[in-house]
């Protein structure tokens, strides 16, 4: 292993925000251990439900499950990422209350804009992790193949031209287990930004990302694609188109190759999708309540 490092998802679940990322990273450097990179996993984007104003995000989601009849409505962060103010986490320690707002007691000048007005949001966090946390190199975002686990909202500002598909699941997966996921995407449909105009999708997404100081994307729900493609010339079609473009998004914005792949498990992504991503994440999900699951979660990966 080249380096260790800490992905979000367990620890915070939806729940996920700037404090807890700050704290989790000063831990392990406290223990000694100093993480090389870092997985900001899902919750950390702009999401809403249908029922809500697309303005507003969605809210107080904290368990699994509960985010995937969200959509996409932007591609900048959410109201927890974006709240965040330069240097309010600089003095962080062990004993003391982490402050949401820099002060020139703290002995850092909090960063200023032009206007005059303090800096904020996701490039501002990034900014000072990397300044307090000075071998920490890589810092990974989470996303899905279609924006999220919805898709991307149709009429939002970062819609795409998407529209609501509703999935068909193959005949054979409907005799196997039953999975969260599948049943959650399948009752809500999903907002599909056309093959023609995903590669402005992850272009946009993938130039804002690193233009804020993200190096690398963990790119999930990636299955989904097999169970969308009877109006776009089959799975194979638009698998292709998708992956296409995510190949060039990576290459332009993302260091080549920095994209680790989870729920991948089809044969379309391990022949199509495999340009640039490198490493992929293998194993069911730990359904630790369920009497008939699996009393370890086994996992994998393939590279």
């Amino acid at each position: 292993v080249d380096k260790f490092g800490w992905c979000t998802w367990d620890a915070f679940y939806l729940t996920v925000h700037p404090e807890g990322v700050w704290r989790g990273v000063k831990e392990f450097v406290d223990g000694g251990i100093h993480p090389r990179f870092l997985i900001i996993d899902d919750g950390w984007q702009s999401i809403t439900y249908d029922k809500q104003d697309i303005s507003q995000d969605a809210m107080h989601l904290t368990v699994a499950g509960e985010q995937m009849l969200c959509r996409l409505s932007l591609i900048q962060e959410n109201y927890k990422f974006r709240n965040y103010k330069a240097g309010s986490m600089i003095t962080y320690g062990k004993d003391t209350v982490p402050e949401r707002c820099a002060n020139q007691e703290n002995g850092h000048e909090p960063v200023q804009c032009q206007n005059g007005n303090q800096a904020s949001g996701f490039g501002v966090f990034i900014h000072d992790l990397k300044r307090e946390f000075k071998l920490l190199e890589d810092i990974y975002v989470w996303h899905a193949l279609a924006g999220y686990w919805g898709g991307l909202r149709p009429g939002s500002p970062d819609s795409f031209n998407s529209v609501l598909v509703q999935p068909v699941l193959a005949h054979g997966l409907l005799t196997t287990m039953e999975d969260l996921a599948v049943d959650k995407l399948i009752s809500n449909t999903i907002g599909l930004v056309p093959p023609e105009r995903i590669g402005e999708f992850y272009d946009a997404l993938h130039s804002y990302l690193a233009k804020n100081g993200i190096s690398g994307a963990k790119v999930d729900v990636i299955h989904v694609l097999e169970m969308l493609g009877e109006d776009h010339g089959g799975r194979l079609t638009l698998s292709k188109a998708y992956y296409d473009a995510l190949s060039a998004s990576t290459r332009k914005h993302l260091g080549g190759n920095r994209v680790i792949a989870s729920m991948e498990h089809c044969n379309d992504f391990l022949y199509l999708g495999t340009e640039q991503i490198s490493l992929g994440r293998v194993g069911d999900d730990f359904w630790c309540a369920d009497a008939n699951g699996d009393p370890f979660w086994l996992q994998g990966a393939h590279m």
